[in-house]
């Protein structure tokens, strides 16, 4: 998912939108569905709904509080038992590809296999 919000540490750097890449992995209950009907599994359509709203009503200034915010939007559903989350500011610094955020979570909060990485990408290509 590719959208654009404000997001930053500085006044300068919330004062433009900056365009974010997401990626969200959830893991599920596991269930066949016996009736092939939407309400049998976890509906995408409402979890990316969820996830552009948490994006564009952030007051945050760091991705990683962000990607905190869409960590807990990917437990809408009970049958979700652990997600994980990479947000990628895309435009920051003209000669980085992109900073990187990712977190993951379980629905257990006392898990210690959760956890928070931050890695920017350099592009010497430019």
């Amino acid at each position: 998912m590719t959208l654009t919000c404000s997001i930053g540490l500085s006044d300068e750097e919330r004062a433009r939108s900056q365009r974010l890449r997401l990626n969200f992995e959830i893991d599920i209950q596991p269930s066949a569905p016996s009736d092939d009907e939407i309400a049998e599994v976890v509906h995408y359509g409402h979890l990316v709904s969820r996830i552009r709203r948490t994006c564009l009503e952030n007051n945050v200034r760091l991705l990683e509080t962000l990607a905190d915010q869409i960590l807990e939007t990917c437990f809408f559903d009970k049958r979700v038992i652990s997600a994980r989350v990479r947000i990628e500011k895309l435009d920051r610094y003209p000669d980085v590809g992109g900073i990187e955020s990712k977190s993951n979570a379980n629905a257990s909060p006392n898990d210690p296999s959760a956890g928070l990485g931050l890695v920017a990408f350099i592009d010497y290509t430019m």
